[in-house]
C-alpha cells in the first residue's frame, strides 16, 4: 500500500451555498444530486491504483482516516474527511483508476451548508498530542469560516461542437451483428457493445459549465466530475446510509424520440428487454446478497428520461461487515448491465468487436467519507474532458434476437445527453 499521508480536517456549518464558480474549470470535483452537493478543490492526498483497485482504495482511505485528526461540527453525510475516485472498466486500461481527497470540500444537504479544509500535518508530528490538534482545530475553524475563495467565472458556452465518431452508424450496425453471431453460436447470453463518439469544441471544456448544464438537464440524477470524467448517471451503484446500502439497476432501454406513452408500452412488452434485464438484476443480487442482511427488492418499474426510458428495479438492504460501499463496488463490477452474461465470456467478446479502449465509462464512480457514508455510480452518459475535446461512449446490451437498427438508435439517444449540454 501507498505511504499513508497524515491529515488534519476540519468540518463547520457554513451559511454559503457551495458554488461552482470556486472550482477549478479544468480540474473540479462535483457531486451532486437532489437529496446533496459536494464540490471539491485542491489535492490534499491521492492514490493511483492498481490490479485491486476496488480493495486498494478502500483500504488506504480507511488507513488515512484512522491516523487523520479530524473536528467534525457538522456530523452528517459527506462532511469530514471525503475521498472522491473514478475507476477505469478494465483493470489494464491506461486511463487508470485513483482517488482524491480535496484541500477543501464545499457541502449541501437538506439540512444546510459545510464547509471541510483538509491539509497535510508534517509527517513528524505526533498524531496523539492533544495541545497541538486543538491548535490546529482553532486554526482552521476560523479559515473555514471567513478564508476568501478566488471565483472563476462560468463561460456561457463552448464555442462550435464538431463530432469526430469512432464506431460511426454502419459500423456499429456491423459490430452488433458480429455480437449477435457469438451470442447465437453460444459464447454467452448477452454482451454490451459502446461506441465511442468525441467532441471536439472551440474554447476549453469548462467542466464547471457541462456539469451544471447536465444536472439542470437531469435532475432525477447523479451528477458528477471527477479527475476530468463529467456526467449525469441514471443508475447508483451502491448508496450508504448509516450501514444500509442502495442500489438501482438499469437493463433494458427504449429511445424517445415522440410517443412517450408508446415507447412504454414497447418497453414494458419486450421480451428482449425482460431477459437483458434479467441478467443484469441477477448479476447485482448475487454479487452483494454475500455481503448483505435482510436484502429488498423491488417490482420492476419504468425509469423515464429525457431522451431513453429504462427497465429498473431497486433493492436495499443492510451491510454486512466487514464490507462497504465501495468493497460491493468491486463485487458487482463489472455488472450485466454494461459488461453482459457470464461476465467473462461477454468481456472476452466486447475486447474482440468494441474498437476503443472504454477508458472509465460504465466503471464506479463517486465519493465516500470516513462514518462509511458513499455513493458510487455507474459512469453512463459521460464523457472524459481534455482541454477541447470530450471523450464520450454511449452502448446498449446485446441479445441474440437484438434489432441492429434500434440499439443504434438507443445509442444515439444516450449520446444526446453530453452532445445537448456541448452546444
Amino acid at each position: 500500500m501507498s505511504a499513508i499521508p497524515f491529515l488534519h480536517c476540519v468540518s463547520v456549518p457554513s451559511r454559503d451555498e457551495p458554488a461552482l464558480s470556486a472550482l477549478d474549470p479544468a480540474d473540479p470535483l462535483i457531486w451532486h444530486c437532489a437529496e446533496r452537493t459536494l464540490l471539491g478543490a485542491g489535492v490534499a492526498a491521492s492514490i493511483e491504483l492498481g490490479e485491486d483497485r476496488f480493495d486498494e482504495a478502500q483500504a488506504w482511505f480507511d488507513a488515512v482516516v484512522d491516523r487523520a485528526r479530524i473536528s467534525d461540527e457538522v456530523g452528517r453525510p459527506g462532511s469530514g474527511p471525503v475521498a472522491f475516485g473514478s475507476f477505469s472498466f478494465f483493470v489494464d486500461s491506461p486511463s487508470g483508476s485513483r482517488l482524491v481527497i480535496p484541500r477543501t470540500i464545499w457541502g449541501r444537504d437538506n439540512e444546510g451548508y459545510w464547509r471541510t479544509d483538509i491539509r497535510l500535518v508534517d509527517p513528524g508530528a505526533d498524531p496523539a498530542d492533544p495541545a497541538s490538534a486543538t491548535e490546529l482545530a482553532g486554526n482552521d475553524r476560523a479559515h473555514a469560516r471567513h478564508a476568501g475563495d478566488e471565483q472563476m467565472a462560468l463561460p456561457d458556452s463552448f464555442g462550435p461542437v464538431t463530432e469526430v465518431p469512432g464506431l460511426a452508424g454502419r459500423d456499429y450496425l456491423a459490430a452488433v451483428e458480429r455480437m449477435r453471431g457469438r451470442l447465437r453460436a453460444g459464447d454467452a447470453h448477452k454482451a454490451v457493445l459502446a461506441r465511442e463518439l468525441a467532441f471536439v469544441t472551440e474554447r476549453p471544456i469548462d467542466q464547471r459549465l457541462l456539469a451544471r448544464k447536465l444536472a439542470t438537464a437531469f435532475p432525477d440524477c447523479w451528477t458528477f466530475a471527477v479527475d476530468g470524467l463529467v456526467g449525469s448517471t441514471p443508475e447508483m451503484l451502491a448508496s450508504v446510509r448509516g450501514g444500509t446500502l442502495s442500489s438501482r439497476v438499469l437493463a433494458g432501454s427504449w429511445p424517445v424520440s415522440g410517443d412517450r406513452q408508446g415507447a412504454t408500452r414497447a418497453l414494458l412488452s419486450s421480451v428482449k428487454d425482460r431477459h437483458e434485464h434479467d441478467y443484469a438484476l441477477a448479476s447485482v443480487h448475487d454479487a452483494i446478497a454475500p455481503r448483505t442482511r435482510k436484502l429488498w427488492v423491488s417490482e420492476r418499474f419504468a425509469l423515464q428520461l429525457p431522451h431513453v426510458i429504462h427497465l429498473a428495479t431497486d433493492m436495499t438492504a443492510e451491510l454486512a461487515e466487514p464490507h462497504t460501499g465501495l468493497t460491493c463496488c468491486g463485487a458487482m463490477h463489472p455488472t450485466a448491465a454494461v459488461g453482459g452474461s457470464p461476465t467473462q465470456a461477454a468481456l472476452g467478446i466486447i475486447r474482440d468487436i468494441e474498437e476503443a479502449d472504454r477508458g472509465r465509462y460504465a466503471a464506479p464512480v463517486g465519493w465516500m467519507d470516513g462514518a462509511g457514508n458513499a455513493d458510487w455510480a455507474l459512469a453512463l452518459r459521460c464523457a472524459e474532458v481534455d482541454g477541447t475535446t470530450a471523450r464520450a461512449f454511449a452502448g446498449g446490451g446485446i441479445m441474440s434476437d437484438s434489432d441492429p437498427v434500434r440499439e443504434l438508435n438507443e445509442t444515439e439517444a444516450k449520446f444526446s445527453a453530453i452532445r445537448d449540454a456541448l452546444s
